[in-house]
C-alpha cells in the first residue's frame, strides 16, 4: 500500500480525466448511433451497472488495496500475479493506442509534417518523467487542470448551441434494435469498462473516504460529458460525422472565431484535447509499470520507467497500419476483447474473493472424539 493518500475529489478529478481522455475516439459510437448517438452515453452507462458494482464490491471488499493487490489476495499468488500480467497487457493496449490516436492528430492538425514518431517519443518522456516525480505529481495536477478545461469545455459547448441544427437529431430512436444495442454494448466497454484503471488508485484512498461513492460521481460526470459532445457533434456534422477522422474536433471547427483579435477556437480546444490524451497515456503507462512491478515483486519501479515508455512510444507505430484500422478494430473487435478484462475477469476476481471471505467464517468443525476418564469402564459395562 502507498504511503500517498488520494481525497475524494483528487480521485473524482483523476477519474474524470481520464475519461475526458478518450476524446479522440468516439467516432466509434458516432457512427454506430448515427442521429441517436447522443443518447448512447446513457444507454451505454445502464449496461455498464453490473460491471461498476462488481469494482465497487471489489474494493469493499478488500480496503485500502489496488486492483492488483486484489487479484492476489483474491485469486493467490500465482494466479494472481497471472492476472495482473493481463491486465498490464491490456493497459498497454489502451496507452499505445491512445499514443497512435494523439501523434496523428497532432501531425495531421498542429504539427503537420512532424514525424509521428518524434510526437511519440515526446509525448511518453513527458508521461515517464512525471511518473518518475512521483504519484503526487499525477493526482495534483487533475484537480486545478479539470476545473480550468471543465469550465472551458462547457464554454465552448455553449457557444456552438447558436449554430446547431436540432433537425439533424430527427427522427429519433427509428433505427433498429440491434443498433441501439451495439452502440451501447461500445460505450459500456469500451469508453466506461477502460475505468477499470481507476483501481489502481484505489488502495491510496483515505480511510474515511468510500470508493464507490468517487466512483458514482465520476461515472456521471462522465456521462453528461459525453451526452454533451455527442450532441454537438451531430447537430453541427450532421451525416458528416462518420467520415470525420476526429469528429469532436470537426464539430468545433464549425463553430469559427470567438472575436477577431482572438485565434481560432479549434486551437484552444485542440491543446485541449491533447492535455487530456496525454493525461489517459500517463495513467495507463503508471499502470502498466505498477502491474510489472508487481508480478516481479519489485521494491521500486523506477527502473522500468524508460524502456515501457519507449516501447510504448515504438508500439505506438506498429499497433495499427492506420487511424482506419484502429476505427473498424474498435466497431467490430476491441467490444468484445474488452469485455474480457472490464467484466469477465474482474466477475472471476470477485467470485474468488467472495469464496475466500465466506471459507474463512465458515466454523471449523470438530471432529475429535472425546476420550473416556482414566479408570472408568467403558459404555456398556455395567451388569457383566
Amino acid at each position: 500500500m502507498s504511503s500517498v493518500k488520494i481525497t475524494k475529489w483528487q480521485m473524482i478529478s483523476v477519474g474524470v480525466c481520464y475519461m475526458i481522455g478518450a476524446i479522440l475516439h468516439l467516432s466509434e459510437v458516432s457512427a454506430t448511433a448515427g442521429r441517436d448517438a447522443w443518447l448512447m452515453p446513457v444507454a451505454g452507462l445502464i449496461m455498464f451497472v453490473p460491471t461498476a458494482a462488481i469494482y465497487c464490491l471489489l474494493v469493499k471488499l478488500h480496503p485500502q488495496k489496488c486492483l492488483y493487490e486484489i487479484n492476489e489476495q483474491a485469486l493467490g499468488k500465482t494466479l494472481g500475479k497471472v492476472f495482473t500480467f493481463l491486465y498490464m497487457l491490456f493497459f498497454f493496449h489502451i496507452c499505445t493506442l491512445n499514443t497512435m490516436q494523439a501523434e496523428a492528430f497532432v501531425s495531421a492538425y498542429l504539427l503537420p509534417g512532424t514525424p509521428v514518431i518524434v510526437c511519440g517519443l515526446m509525448m511518453t518522456a513527458f508521461c515517464a518523467f512525471a511518473i518518475y516525480r512521483g504519484l503526487r505529481a499525477i493526482i495534483v495536477i487533475p484537480f486545478a487542470f479539470g476545473i480550468v478545461s471543465g469550465a472551458y469545455l462547457l464554454f465552448n459547448f455553449l457557444q456552438s448551441v447558436p449554430q446547431m441544427r436540432p433537425e439533424f437529431l430527427r427522427p429519433m430512436l427509428a433505427q433498429e434494435p440491434r443498433v441501439y444495442l451495439h452502440a451501447a454494448h461500445i460505450e459500456a466497454t469500451v469508453i466506461y469498462g477502460e475505468i477499470i484503471g481507476l483501481l489502481t488508485f484505489a488502495g491510496m484512498l483515505e480511510k474515511k473516504t468510500k470508493f464507490s461513492v468517487c466512483f458514482i460521481i465520476t461515472m456521471i460526470i462522465s456521462c453528461l460529458y459525453l451526452i454533451l459532445v455527442h450532441l454537438r457533434e451531430r447537430t453541427l456534422l450532421g451525416d458528416l460525422t462518420p467520415y470525420v477522422s476526429f469528429p469532436s474536433f470537426g464539430a468545433v471547427r464549425m463553430i469559427g472565431n470567438v472575436t477577431g483579435t482572438l485565434s481560432r477556437v479549434e486551437s484552444i480546444y485542440s491543446l485541449v484535447m491533447i492535455a487530456f490524451s496525454i493525461f489517459r497515456v500517463l495513467i495507463t503507462l503508471w499502470a502498466v509499470i505498477t502491474a510489472l512491478k508487481q508480478v516481479f515483486n519489485l521494491q521500486s519501479y523506477t527502473s522500468l520507467i524508460i524502456p515501457a515508455a519507449a516501447l510504448a512510444a515504438v508500439y505506438s507505430m506498429r499497433i495499427y497500419a492506420s487511424p482506419n484500422d484502429s476505427y473498424i478494430y474498435g466497431l467490430n473487435t476491441t467490444p468484445f476483447v474488452w469485455t474480457v478484462f472490464t467484466f469477465i475477469m474482474p466477475l472471476i476476481t470477485l467470485v474468488f474473493a467472495a469464496a475466500r471471505r465466506l471459507l474463512t467464517k465458515m466454523p471449523t468443525p470438530n471432529t475429535s472424539r472425546k476420550l473416556p476418564e482414566q479408570g472408568a469402564e467403558p459404555s456398556g459395562a455395567e451388569g457383566f
